[in-house]
């Protein structure tokens, strides 16, 4: 094995050790289906795919967007990656969920 692939393979597994995947099936009030959401996490980014059953969205948050917003919530990046998978990968007993949209104008 080359220098080359060695290192490869390395940041490769790195990679594989810190994803965690959720998966969430969110019971919406007055919504006549169910929403489910695929949460992958990672270390400084996370990515989403919601679905409904008929339609599908896709959330990507990179490192950039999820230091912003941890920032303006004066929290280091590791606590808000894990405040936002404990609220986007578990459904909270006792909590109403609800959709908007949040406009072009805004992450």
């Amino acid at each position: 094995m080359t220098r080359k692939t060695s290192r490869l393979l390395s940041v490769t597994k790195m990679e594989t050790t810190t994803r965690k995947h959720t998966c969430l099936k969110l019971e919406i009030p007055n919504s006549p289906a169910p929403i489910f959401v695929k949460g992958t996490w990672f270390n400084s980014h996370f990515d989403l795919s919601i679905s409904d059953g008929l339609n599908a969205w896709l959330c990507n948050a990179t490192e950039e967007e999820v230091s912003d917003r941890a920032a303006q919530w004066d929290q280091p990046v590791t606590e808000y990656i894990n405040l936002a998978e404990r609220y986007l990968g578990f459904q909270m007993p006792g909590s109403i969920y609800t959709l908007t949209d949040a406009g072009d104008a805004y992450k």
